[in-house]
């Protein structure tokens, strides 16, 4: 039986950072079975927010730990996003 934990949320980045939300989202889920969509939007010059949803195969204190490394690595990568607003079910399956 396989236990998934779904994602859905937008972050907005200055395009002068260079990070991109995707590729982020791709490198820390990819060994989690994550199948990422997600949509960019310009808002004015300078900014980018980009919509996502996507599972990854895990559950409880494991997916839990997933997510914070990788708010943790956009945190140290960028410093601070404008906003990060994201909503992670997690299933706990005993």
């Amino acid at each position: 039986m396989s236990v998934w934990t779904e994602v859905k949320g937008s972050m907005w980045v200055h395009r002068g950072t260079h990070f991109s939300v995707l590729t982020a989202l791709r490198e820390h889920f990819e060994g989690y079975e994550a199948n990422i969509w997600s949509e960019q939007t310009r808002i004015g010059e300078n900014l980018v927010r980009t919509d996502f949803e996507f599972s990854y195969s895990m559950d409880g204190d494991g997916a839990y730990n997933v997510w914070k490394k990788f708010v943790d690595f956009v945190e140290d990568r960028i410093k601070k996003p404008d906003a990060l607003d994201a909503v992670v079910s997690i299933r706990w399956l005993l």
